[in-house]
């Protein structure tokens, strides 16, 4: 009997599996329109899942970009950028050959989409990485298909904020609040409104936040921005995290984005880091900066800035990087001014857009951004730079 009744058990927990399984399809169907010939029980699902996981691995490393953009959402444009510049530094970066994807879990979410946790793998350097990530698969006439990590939404007008652990939720509520405040500021200091709602991505796990950017991407980088993404920013689970730092770390990354888009994303990488230095101190009052050192005296000259690569440094020496770069707009703001700031991000638009992250163009902009200046001044840029550093020159 009490083997009997172990098997009637083991039969039930199948039936009903099979039950929940076909359920998310049959609910998915109205709204996605799968091919019904796709629609079976749960192992049939899970394999499928499995192989398109199989799939975008390969992908990786064959190096093959357009059969990995296949098996992404295909409605989220913000998710295709995102990995696009995954992609790029994973296949540039990652030892060849050697990223695996492995499926731990599969489990209904919502109807037509699917939570899958995988576990990621590859190497970089011979130095092994692992990281797990809770994904989102969402059903389609062409398959399931990769739509972003899993994440809890908050919404107003212009800002939505996704966050990936409920914990979260307070600092979620810090940064809508915080971005509609600067989208605000922003609009009246710099005549700019965004052409769609701002998306922020907030983290709990350092770890997951650094592959949702790029594999190669600094350890001690906590937020991010570039033209097309979401902000995305690390979130701190502890009750007496510093909502002031927290905040004023949101407008650095707003500011990015204001200004990749009043530039075409042309402002050189030293001048995009001084602008959102600037106006996380002076866009909203009452926000905080974790260990705000003022430059003394420059270790570089603004020509060495440029040719600095910020993402090659050291967490010690990218502080002084941000710090040259803030003091150098400190320096055009008392110069020249916000109206000048706006004229030289107009003359930057005219340039076409170079569809690559900054580092990669860095050169480029640096040449863009020296042109444009002269252009909104009527001002030689050799002249600007010489005097930001005259200033330092009677310092010992």
């Amino acid at each position: 009997m009490e083997k009997k009744a172990a098997n009637g058990v083991k039969t039930m927990g199948v039936v009903l599996c099979a039950v929940v399984w076909w359920s998310v399809i049959a609910m998915g169907t109205a709204a996605a329109q799968p091919d019904t010939a796709r629609s079976g029980s749960g192992p049939e699902i899970e394999q499928e899942i499995r192989q398109t996981i199989r799939m975008q691995a390969g992908a990786v490393n064959a190096g093959d970009w357009e059969r990995f953009k296949e098996l992404l959402w295909e409605n989220d444009r913000t998710y295709i950028q995102e990995r696009k510049r995954w992609f790029e530094d994973a296949v540039s970066h990652i030892d060849r050959g050697t990223f695996q994807m492995e499926v731990e879990s599969v489990a209904p979410y919502k109807p037509g989409l699917l939570l899958v946790n995988v576990r990621q793998h590859y190497k970089l350097d011979g130095v092994r990485h692992s990281v797990r990530l809770p994904l989102i698969y969402q059903q389609t006439a062409r398959g399931w298909k990769d739509a972003d990590l899993l994440f809890d939404t908050m919404t107003r007008k212009n800002v939505t904020v996704k966050f990936s652990d409920r914990l979260l939720s307070e600092k979620a509520k810090v940064a809508l609040n915080v971005g509609e405040k600067a989208l605000e500021a922003f609009n009246e200091r710099l005549q700019w409104e965004p052409d769609a709602p701002i998306q922020i991505k907030l983290y709990h796990d350092i770890e997951v936040f650094r592959q949702s950017v790029k594999p190669s991407l600094p350890k001690w980088v906590v937020g991010w921005n570039e033209r097309g993404q979401a902000i995305k920013f690390v979130g701190s689970l502890t009750a007496d995290s510093n909502d002031e730092t927290f905040a004023s770390g949101i407008v650095h990354e707003i500011s990015h984005r204001v200004i990749s888009d009043m530039s075409h994303d042309n402002a050189a990488y030293w001048l995009q880091e001084g602008l959102a230095e600037y106006y996380q101190r002076h866009l909203l009052p009452g926000l905080h900066l974790e260990g705000d050192a003022q430059l003394k005296k420059p270790r570089w000259t603004l020509q060495q800035l440029e040719e600095l690569n910020l993402e090659s440094l050291s967490a010690r020496e990218a502080s002084l990087y941000y710090a040259h770069s803030y003091d150098v707009v400190r320096f055009f703001m008392r110069e020249y001014g916000e109206k000048d700031l706006v004229e030289w991000c107009a003359a930057l638009k005219m340039y076409p857009d170079i569809d690559q992250e900054s580092a990669i163009k860095r050169r480029e902009l640096n040449l863009r951004t020296r042109e444009a200046f002269e252009k909104a001044t009527n001002q030689p840029f050799r002249e600007f730079a010489r005097a930001w550093i005259n200033q330092y020159e009677n310092l010992k």
